[in-house]
């Protein structure tokens, strides 16, 4: 086995024995489709079509309750915090989070797709609060940016794009 290998299998172990599974998710999964409803922890959820989350989980089950017993923890031993969620997607973290503890998050997305399915999905809890806008060491507009989308995950890149971004600091 390659020294390569070897720390890779570490690090999937390591994470894995966290709940936390970090494999690739299989290319082949179709982005077309109709929207679907799927439940995490106590909460359903509205995804868009080909999210990788359900496939996930069927491979890795615990999938994502890291943050489930996280937040229970914290709210035991600490009471009330506040969770700021970057690059909440559609809510699924929040929901993993909301189902250990009612505390209050805040939701930072900029990506307009998902932020609709993240409208929909926050109105069922207390506590939450929605930006719309990605997160940088930066505030403000950049222009000529592009995205990279894949099964329910996207990737902001600084490229000859065809949208402008709107940037917030965590400070904000």
């Amino acid at each position: 086995m390659t020294t390569r290998k070897k720390i890779t299998t570490f690090i999937y172990n390591t994470f894995r024995s966290y709940g936390i599974d970090i494999r690739r998710v299989k290319e082949n999964l179709s982005m077309s489709g109709e929207p679907f409803e799927y439940q995490i922890g106590n909460y359903v959820l509205l995804f868009p079509p080909g999210h990788a989350l359900p496939s996930m989980q069927e491979r890795s089950p615990e999938y994502g309750f890291a943050l489930t017993r996280l937040a229970e923890a914290l709210q035991k031993y600490n009471g009330v915090y506040t969770v700021i969620d970057i690059g909440a997607n559609v809510g699924d973290s929040t929901a993993f989070i909301k189902t250990g503890a009612d505390v209050p998050v805040y939701c930072i997305e900029g990506h307009k797709p998902y932020l609709e399915y993240l409208m929909r999905n926050v109105i069922q809890w207390n506590n939450v609060e929605v930006f719309s806008a990605f997160v940088s060491d930066t505030r403000g507009m950049s222009s000529n940016m592009s995205i990279e989308e894949n099964q329910g995950t996207i990737r902001l890149m600084n490229a000859k794009g065809s949208f402008a971004a709107s940037f917030i600091t965590l400070d904000q």
